[in-house]
């Protein structure tokens, strides 16, 4: 049984180079030190949603055999240039609330040697320090429990797990927002929900005083309704707002679709049981009770539709908010670019959405692209252009334009702004002209500037993850910096937008 699930090689595990960089442990334990275990090596890179998936997985057999001998080891060997920065993993860590061991495999080393070939896979050392099994993409952790009970069975007493301990990287969580990754505005504008993605909750807030109004969630993570101060998210991310009073959350963590009603002060599900759906063709629609989803990212509405960017099947999905219907609305599921008709087009990890007069806008993150959804002649075509393995930071002639792995985009008055997460930006399309521009930001992450010069800013972007406009101001999710940004396009100056009351 196992064969169809892992494929075993049964060769002696390399061991750990000796100038590898170690995060998020006190100790760096050797190959010989971790036999007697089972050791399972995840290799992976932050920006991939599968990747996502197997933390969540690895989590809870780090829970389920914390008093066997298994021990997991995150191998972080980076496929964008920016995930390829120490200091952008330890956030990564710290964001994805990552317990276990990290090597941070730089140069590829571990990766080559032994032989992986897609993000994540999961590599499993027997106690005798030989490897056992190998498997490409993502796993449910029962069939990981059941490779890891099998090869337990060959013994091993786990003498070093004692002494093997991480020095888990946290932030202080619950006072201040924590890895911001989403902004909405109320119809009127009067109105600024902002996910708290890291503290599992939404923040919304008067949008010129900044003072707290509500905080939808309590805190904890997990999937339950109930009052705004009981209620639980697992690592909200997009948002939008039918009316004044109620607002739909992408409930990224739980794969589901929750509704705050602000009148009642309550947070339900209107679609989603908490487990990761699989694959759905298109064409395939359910009702909300029956549905499951994927890591819905983003969402935005349309009349009386809620579009969602299921990043985790690599689809726009749609719902009618009426009758509850949801199903695919465009992409056929497999992860790439390819623009044509809603069936046959492919999208990559879409995650961000946003929705203008008869079109809808996507960033399609792991392809560095923007997508147009033309919701008149049902085709999809490209913006900004990039592919699964192609990315820069350009501007000028759209055509000559690149980004790198974008999760944010918004449109107004014939401009698309983006968030160019890791390229620390924010960028500008003129659509008429195709001419873009950087708007804020700078290559590289140092800067230093005068407060009031506009060409520059004091304190750079950091992997911002949204951008959007109220009034003649863009409010930028700046995530890695845990705050809100504003940048005013009348004086080109950079702003913090403080939120008072948490």
């Amino acid at each position: 049984m196992l064969k169809g699930i892992f494929g075993g090689v049964g060769y002696e595990a390399p061991s750990f180079p000796n100038d590898i960089e170690w995060l998020n442990t006190d100790v760096k334990p050797t190959m010989e030190e971790l036999k007697g275990q089972v050791v399972i090596l995840d290799f992976w890179t932050y920006c991939c949603i599968n990747c996502m998936h197997m933390i969540d997985t690895l989590r809870a057999i780090e829970e389920e055999y914390s008093d066997k001998p298994v021990f997991v080891i995150g191998v972080h060997s980076a496929k964008y240039k920016n995930e390829n920065e120490r200091a952008n993993v330890e956030e990564a860590i710290k964001r994805y609330r990552i317990s276990h061991p990290v090597i941070f495999d730089s140069r590829m080393q571990m990766w080559r040697e032994y032989g992986v070939n897609a993000w994540p896979t999961l590599i499993l050392i027997d106690p005798s320090g030989k490897v056992a099994h190998r498997h490409p993409g993502e796993i449910e952790p029962k069939q990981l429990g059941e490779a890891i009970d099998y090869i337990l069975k060959k013994g091993g007493k786990g003498a070093n797990a004692a002494r093997i301990k991480t020095r888990h990287m946290d932030f202080d969580s619950g006072k201040r927002l924590a890895y911001p990754g989403k902004i909405a505005f109320s119809p009127n504008g009067k109105q600024i929900a902002v996910s708290d993605t890291a503290n599992n909750r939404i923040v919304v807030a008067d949008a010129q005083s900044g003072r707290v109004t509500d905080v939808v969630g309590s805190g904890a993570e997990g999937l339950l309704d109930g009052g705004f101060d009981s209620s639980r998210l697992s690592s909200p991310q997009g948002m939008a707002w039918p009316d004044e009073n109620s607002l739909y959350v992408a409930d990224t963590g739980n794969h589901s679709i929750r509704l705050a009603d602000f009148r009642r002060k309550r947070l339900e599900t209107v679609v989603g049981s908490g487990e990761k759906g699989g694959y759905v063709s298109f064409g395939m629609k359910y009702s909300s009770d029956m549905a499951q989803l994927n890591s819905p990212w983003d969402v935005c509405i349309l009349g009386k539709t809620l579009y969602i960017a299921m990043a985790g099947l690599h689809q726009i999905w749609s719902m009618d908010m009426d009758s509850g219907r949801i199903g695919p609305f465009a992409g056929e599921g497999h992860e790439n670019i390819r623009d044509g008709d809603f069936e046959s087009a492919l999208f990559a990890q879409p995650s961000g959405i946003f929705a203008s007069k008869d079109a809808l806008y996507v960033a399609d993150s792991e392809v560095s692209s923007i997508r147009a959804v033309n919701l008149s002649t049902g085709y999809v075509s490209t913006i900004v252009s990039g592919g699964l393995f192609e990315y820069g930071d350009a501007d000028g002639n759209i055509v000559n334009m690149s980004l790198q792995h974008p999760l944010g985009v918004s449109e107004y008055s014939g401009k698309i702004y983006i968030a160019d997460t890791y390229n620390n930006a924010v960028k500008e399309v003129d659509i008429a002209t195709g001419v873009s521009r950087r708007l804020v930001g700078r290559e590289g992450r140092e800067s230093a500037c005068r407060l009031d010069d506009p060409r520059c800013e004091t304190l750079g972007l950091y992997e911002p993850s949204d951008a959007k406009m109220n009034g003649s101001t863009l409010y930028i999710a700046d995530t890695n910096n845990s705050l809100i940004r504003t940048f005013d396009l009348k004086s080109c100056l950079l702003g913090t937008f403080e939120i008072k009351g948490l």
